[in-house]
C-alpha cells in the first residue's frame, strides 16, 4: 500500500543515489543539476535531504565544487545532521585541468556548506562511513593504479558553515 509520495528534483535533473532510514526519519543522497535548495548551482552539485516519515522535507542542502561532483556515501549524525562523503570536482578557469577532492563533510540543517578534502586520482568502488570514537572515518575501495584496495581514513572533516 502507497503511504506517500513526493516529486523532488530540478527542471535540469536530479538523482537520489543513497536512502538512509534512522530514528529521525529518512535521508536522502544523490546528484542535482540547478538549484534544489539555498545555494547555487555550478555543474552537477551533492545534495542531502532530511525527511519525516510521513515524507514532510524537514531540510536540505546543496553544496560541491564548480564541476562534476560525485556522491559516495552517506551515514546519519542525528535529527539536524548527517554526514556525506564525496568526489568534489573544480577548476580555477576555463583553461586549467579539473582537480578532484575526496572529502567527508558534517551538513547540518540551517547551514552553509564549504566542502574540502584530500586530493584524489583513481577510480573507487564501494564506500561507506563508520562511526569510530574520534569521529566518523570514510571506508573505501580504491584504485589508484595499483589495483583494488581497501583504506580506512579520515579525510579533511569540514563542518557546515566553515
Amino acid at each position: 500500500e502507497l503511504l506517500w509520495q513526493l516529486q523532488f528534483g530540478t527542471p535540469a535533473g536530479a538523482q537520489p543515489l543513497e536512502l538512509l532510514a534512522d530514528d529521525h526519519g529518512l535521508l536522502l543522497m544523490g546528484v542535482v543539476n540547478g538549484a534544489l535548495f539555498d545555494s547555487e548551482s555550478a555543474a552537477d552539485d551533492v545534495y542531502v535531504a532530511r525527511f519525516s516519515f510521513a515524507g514532510e522535507l524537514l531540510w536540505g542542502r546543496q553544496f560541491g565544487g564548480n564541476d562534476n561532483d560525485r556522491p559516495l556515501a552517506l551515514a546519519s549524525g542525528g535529527p539536524d545532521s548527517a554526514y556525506a562523503a564525496a568526489l568534489f570536482a573544480s577548476y580555477a578557469d576555463a583553461y586549467a585541468p579539473v582537480e578532484t577532492q575526496l572529502g567527508l563533510v558534517q551538513v547540518d540543517a540551517g547551514t552553509t556548506i564549504q566542502p574540502g578534502g584530500s586530493k584524489f586520482d583513481g577510480a573507487v568502488g564501494g564506500s561507506t562511513i563508520a562511526q569510530r570514537e574520534l569521529g566518523p572515518v570514510l571506508l573505501l575501495a580504491m584504485n589508484e593504479g595499483a589495483g583494488w584496495l581497501l583504506h580506512e581514513f579520515t579525510p579533511v572533516l569540514t563542518p557546515a558553515g566553515n
